[in-house]
């Protein structure tokens, strides 16, 4: 009996010890994927962050543009509608002539 009782102590000892080492093993191994994992996505993450501050720089760009052009011609269009009312001014007075 006792060498039998050695013999399953023996195996016991030795899954158990296999056991821990494919625990261990499976820790580790999920630790290095998420780590992986992680510093792929904070790439992605920098990169996405990258082009959508070129996309606002090009949308602030475009839209400075767009002010500009418009308010020239705001700019003429108040001066041609004072003209304008110059013009009638002058028209309605010769009238009461």
């Amino acid at each position: 009996m006792d060498l039998l009782t050695q013999i399953i102590v023996a195996v016991l000892t030795s899954s158990a010890v296999a056991g821990a080492v494919v625990v261990a093993g499976g820790f580790l191994a999920r630790s290095i994927i998420d780590l992986w994992i992680n510093m792929s996505l904070k790439r992605y993450e920098t990169s996405l962050q990258m082009s959508l501050e070129s996309y606002k720089m090009s949308l602030q760009q475009s839209a400075l543009e767009h002010q500009t052009q418009y308010a020239k011609l705001h700019e003429t269009r108040a001066g041609v509608i004072a003209e304008l009312y110059k013009q009638l001014v002058v028209c309605q007075g010769s009238f009461y002539l």
